[in-house]
């Protein structure tokens, strides 16, 4: 029995590791599709308030997503419908590189969106279905350290590319990164193996109704919704910002250094979650990003503005990491696959927020405007994180 545990030991381990790998490879392809995505919209719209409202209406097929496709996710195997979804981002980049027509642009899109939620909902659960409840914070740690090298590493390649080739070309790049990702999801034979079947939620208002009348999941809903508000300014709205100011090779670099104190920090962020506990994170971390947020509404220029942005991750790094492993340990794990999809459109919530709300301001204030509507979305958040649950 012992040595049985051992081998499940070792399985697991080696299956977080081989996952973690697809994943850098993964996020260098999806980073480099993201770093130019507002600026290859404007070239279509024109208006930066524009792209923020286009921005918030994808953000609202995701959230759809999210719901509408729990019971896929709860009848699927992940792993092959983790690998249907790269095929799919695969293919919808390469569309991005071929198409010069704005409609099958936005038809593609749709599908590339849909693929996008179900890759990151299909990875969750095969992370924590290699992981043990004691082990699932370290886990999200090591992951998103690692999937934080990509999104390093990606924005980089996109720069230079752009800058060398035009932004049409970071496309087709971006559907070979994913393509080598295909290949090596198959070299290391990762499996659903702990696939079971459960009772599928065919009346998606139910589970959204579960959500909103559980008192702490609602809480915590809130409280990962806020960093996806900073994201939105930071890869929607900041790279707008640099546009008006420098080159295009300047949103690479930008994007380039956000990562950094993330894949620094997060490892021990989910090393250490137990012993400080993920509320104290999620105060801190928010309280530090109103503080950033403030700051660069008074900055005296636009790299005082990037580097305190980039100062931003270390506060991210508190959050980033303990949002989902905060969820798995609040839910029972036979309910997981039911709620951790409608728990992560969260993230959409977020982004839909952040760039619908950023827009409305563009077209009435100022561009650093921006900065206070950000300030109070995080101040408000980090004061809800004082009211979750401690786990």
């Amino acid at each position: 029995m012992h040595s049985g545990m051992i081998r499940s030991r070792h399985r697991k381990i080696h299956s977080i590791a081989d996952m973690s790998a697809v994943n850098v490879i993964t996020c260098i392809g999806v980073s480099l599709a993201f770093t130019f995505w507002a600026v290859f919209l404007k070239s279509f719209l024109h208006e930066d308030y524009l792209v923020g409202l286009a921005t918030a209406l994808f953000t609202l097929v995701s959230l759809f997503a999210h719901f509408y496709f729990v019971p896929l996710v709860q009848r699927s195997d992940e792993a092959k419908l983790y690998v249907y979804c790269l095929i799919s981002l695969m293919l919808g980049y390469l569309v991005y590189f071929i198409t010069r027509n704005v409609w099958v642009f936005l038809l593609v899109t749709m599908g590339v969106i849909i693929a996008r939620v179900l890759r990151r909902e299909s990875f969750g659960i095969l992370l924590r279905d290699n992981s043990s409840r004691k082990n699932i914070a370290k886990n999200e740690g090591f992951l998103y350290t690692m999937s934080n090298i990509g999104w390093v590493l990606g924005p980089l390649i996109a720069g230079l590319i752009a800058f060398n080739y035009g932004i049409r070309h970071v496309y087709l790049f971006a559907g070979l990164f994913i393509f080598l990702a295909i290949i090596a999801f198959a070299f290391f034979r990762i499996k659903d193996n702990n696939h079971k079947k459960v009772k599928i939620d065919a009346e998606w208002w139910k589970t959204l109704k579960y959500l909103a009348h559980h008192k702490h999941l609602r809480k915590a809903y809130l409280v990962s919704m806020g960093l996806n508000i900073w994201w939105a300014a930071v890869y929607i709205y900041m790279p707008l910002l640099i546009m008006r100011h420098l080159s295009e090779v300047w949103v690479g670099y930008f994007l380039f250094a956000i990562p950094i104190p993330m894949v620094m920090l997060e490892y021990m962020v989910g090393k250490y979650e137990k012993k400080f506990s993920a509320r104290k994170f999620f105060v801190i971390g928010y309280a530090m990003l109103a503080v950033i947020a403030i700051a660069a509404f008074f900055a005296p220029n636009v790299y005082w503005v990037l580097g305190l942005f980039v100062v931003g991750s270390v506060a991210a790094s508190l959050i980033e990491p303990t949002r989902e492993s905060y969820f798995f340990e609040l839910i029972p794990q036979k309910d997981e696959k039911s709620y951790y999809g409608p728990y992560m459109s969260s993230m959409e919530i977020g982004r839909l927020v952040g760039r619908f709300g950023f827009a409305i301001v563009l077209l009435f204030l100022p561009f650093n405007a921006i900065f206070i509507f950000l300030a109070i979305a995080m101040l408000a958040t980090s004061i809800i994180s004082l009211k979750l649950k401690k786990v």
